[in-house]
């Protein structure tokens, strides 16, 4: 399991109160939240829905995924998808080399950059493909 932390990002927090004579007071607090990126190192070909797609997963759901490569083992590009939302599982790659065909078990390597507007994050590292 591979969880990295992009960076803190503050969170604003309103809270309005009414006074029963129709006076309004506001009280704004800053939060902050870490901001948590989960890029699995396995997933099952045809295995349960929840685990049977490669893709970037984070506790923070604004990130946007700039681009997500899988290579096979001889360095070919066979997958690419970008600019799409972080916990899509249906931008995700299904394990299909072609499109069409599944890829065989083993090893693949991906590249995966995640921004959220200001700050970016790369990701490199292989992926573990089982039947």
């Amino acid at each position: 399991m591979k969880s990295s932390v992009m960076k803190i990002l503050p969170v604003l927090s309103i809270l309005l109160l009414l006074c029963t004579v129709g006076c309004e007071k506001q009280s704004l607090n800053t939060l902050s939240e870490e901001v948590r990126i989960y890029i699995p190192n396995a997933f099952i070909l045809d295995g349960p829905i929840d685990n049977d797609t490669f893709f970037p997963q984070s506790n923070f759901d604004d990130l946007i995924v700039e681009f997500m490569e899988v290579y096979d083992k001889f360095g070919n590009l066979i997958f690419l998808n970008e600019q799409f939302p972080i916990n899509e599982s249906s931008e995700g790659w299904d394990g299909r080399g072609d499109g069409i065909n599944r890829v065989q078990p083993g090893s693949y390597t991906f590249s995966i950059k995640i921004t959220d507007g200001e700050g970016v994050a790369f990701f490199r590292g292989e992926i573990t493909v089982s039947i």
